[in-house]
């Protein structure tokens, strides 16, 4: 005979396992509301919150942009973004950021983004004193509109002292994961 496995659901209180409390249980509201590019530099702003939890503090959030590389899952580039008090709701306040993104220098050498396929997500950090630590990531949502015929290519240009190397930057969306992709 099996034993029944039964399981309580806390509505408004969430409980810390060390410190880091399951992000999956709060939704994200996030939007992009500027996506622009001028060759490889790529200028974002829009904000980001997990639904339910006030953002009065600053030095409580931290989002960030985040390049996955699809083929290599070590391979990821994090951008931090810089917080904004500009969302209209007051319980929220710190939820905006704005942000660049030079495609022609992410690696710790300077160079461009290396060869592959890589989605973009926003990475929100939230310290809050009753729940702990949440992180999560999350896909920008539907950019489609910044795109000029669904589509961004530009050169990149990496100069060294003994060569100079050309890259091809193609951006679509990833219909699947409304999302960037590089």
């Amino acid at each position: 005979m099996g034993t029944k496995q039964t399981h309580e659901v806390i509505e408004d209180e969430q409980l810390p396992i060390d410190g880091i409390t399951d992000a999956n249980l709060y939704e994200i509201n996030r939007k992009v509301t500027h996506l622009s590019w001028n060759g490889g530099l790529m200028k974002i702003n829009g904000y980001a919150y997990f639904s339910g939890i006030p953002l009065e503090k600053d030095d409580h959030i931290y989002k960030a942009i985040v390049l996955r590389n699809n083929d290599d899952e070590k391979e990821r580039f994090e951008f931090p973004l810089h917080d904004l008090d500009n969302f209209e709701e007051e319980k929220y306040k710190w939820a905006g950021f704005e942000g660049e993104i030079n495609f022609s220098s992410v690696t710790k050498g300077g160079a461009p983004l290396p060869n592959g396929s890589y989605n973009m997500f926003i990475k929100l950090t939230l310290l809050n004193t009753s729940l702990g630590v949440i992180e999560r990531e999350v896909p920008l949502g539907n950019i489609n509109r910044f795109l000029k015929n669904n589509f961004h290519s530009t050169k990149l240009e990496y100069y060294t002292a003994k060569r100079h190397l050309q890259y091809n930057l193609m951006v679509t969306q990833n219909i699947k994961l409304k999302t960037l992709q590089a």
